[in-house]
């Protein structure tokens, strides 16, 4: 039998679908990464369902403190999105440095999360807004989980076949805070991270309130720093501070050599990354 494919026009058809056969389903949005990945195997597809169509999933809302990104929102609408520019631009900055044009145009923030590559760009920024992954079933309706606890592994996570990730909800952070993009490739574009992350800080009667700091590209899945952030929080900012804090770094990460960069280059790079954006960020 060949491959079948499909395309609901609404998100009730999807779930139907998903019901009846999320088992051999592999769900395609934009494709930047699906169509890669099987380029040469495409007979191992037994069914396409793509989704590009479901309108409700394309948009970017703001209600009271939370922002709701929906799944199938692209790289290039996170980039240019008036909220995500005016509450947390770093989120923006982060789609931003996925991919070409072309692949920004298409690719989608659901996608990115769904494939769940331990150096997606999106993803850090996400962990450190504590975003809400709202996933969908016919069956079970509707369940939030935690992004932080949504990653199991390279390529491997928390979404069961029958499930639609729907969107992402995070609340606004506070107005005194400071957030940050961090990257690192083997070129200026079109790079996968060596390293990325992000830091969102907030300040409190001058000491360092409130501090998460997430990396991507250095464990199996990204990670949050937590000893790092404990380091950090109800301290002054000192250039001392900062050091000691980024010293727990190395404990919490583990790396792998790879083509783009040997385990000992990128605990270095991690460790230099996150202490030189918190100097620009808290001094």
């Amino acid at each position: 039998m060949g491959m079948t494919g499909f395309t609901p026009r609404q998100i009730s058809e999807a779930l139907q679908y998903l019901y009846q056969h999320g088992d051999e389903t592999t769900i395609i949005a934009g494709g930047t990464d699906i169509l890669v990945r099987f380029h040469r195997r495409m007979d191992e597809l037994k069914r396409i369902m793509n989704i590009w169509n479901l309108e409700e999933l394309k948009e970017i809302k703001i209600t009271d403190d939370e922002i709701e990104v929906g799944s199938l929102v692209t790289h290039t609408q996170l980039e240019k999105s008036a909220i995500i520019l005016n509450h947390v631009p770093f989120l923006a900055e982060a789609a931003s440095e996925v991919g070409s044009p072309q692949i920004r145009n298409r690719g989608t923030i659901g996608g990115n999360v769904a494939n769940s590559s331990p150096a997606g760009d999106t993803i850090p920024a996400l962990m450190v807004l504590d975003a809400k992954v709202k996933l969908i079933s016919l069956e079970r309706g509707e369940r939030v989980v935690s992004i932080n606890d949504f990653f199991l592994g390279p390529g491997r996570n928390l979404i069961k076949k029958d499930e639609l990730i729907y969107s992402f909800i995070f609340t606004i952070p506070h107005e005194n805070y400071r957030g940050k993009f961090l990257k690192l490739g083997l070129r200026k574009a079109l790079s996968i991270s060596t390293v990325n992350g992000a830091i969102l800080v907030t300040m409190k009667d001058g000491l360092i309130n409130e501090c998460r700091i997430a990396l991507g590209a250095v464990a199996p899945t990204p990670v949050r720093i937590k000893l790092t952030e404990e380091g950090l929080k109800g301290k002054k900012a000192t250039k001392e501070i900062i050091e000691n804090a980024v010293n727990f770094l190395s404990q919490e990460i583990s790396p792998i050599s790879d083509i783009r960069g040997s385990r000992q280059y990128r605990l270095d790079v991690a460790k230099e990354l996150v202490k030189r954006e918190l100097l620009n960020i808290l001094l």
